[in-house]
């Protein structure tokens, strides 16, 4: 995950989320993943609150090469 600083706003979170499947006798499998950005702004308080959620490059099954692991 990267995050960067956005002057007199907040910051962006960029990242990849992965889910993996586990079946009674298996082993843990990659099941999907995809992207996001996640927009957080600053308020004159101080506190932090996450403004826009960006997902995409949505895959399912193993995502292969496509996937930053």
């Amino acid at each position: 995950m990267k995050v960067y600083s956005i002057k007199n706003f907040g910051a962006i979170e960029i990242g990849t989320d992965r889910f993996y499947r586990t079946s009674t006798g298996e082993t843990e499998k990659l099941n999907g993943a995809y992207e996001f950005i996640h927009v957080w702004r600053k308020d004159s308080t101080g506190k932090w609150k996450l403004s826009r959620v960006i997902s995409f490059r949505h895959e399912k099954g193993n995502p292969g090469n496509t996937v930053k692991k």
